[in-house]
């Protein structure tokens, strides 16, 4: 399997995210990178109850809100 590494910006501004997500009041169990397949490229996932509760749609919208909001 190949091997990338994410960089520091890249944790810089995930962390950063999660930072904003956590502010905005959204419950976050879990937050790790990971690349889908062989050909993309690493992605953040974010794993929080609000799924569960409200569905995916009320996450989506929290999360895009957020990201508009955080530079």
């Amino acid at each position: 399997m190949d091997q990338i590494t994410v960089v520091n910006r890249e944790l810089e501004d995930g962390q950063r995210l999660l930072v904003a997500l956590l502010a905005e009041g959204l419950e976050v169990r879990a937050a790790f990178w990971a690349k889908p397949t062989e050909a993309s490229k690493p992605y953040l996932y974010v794993v929080s109850p609000l799924v569960d509760n409200k569905g995916p749609r009320a996450a989506i919208e929290v999360a895009q809100d957020v990201v508009r909001k955080t530079p």
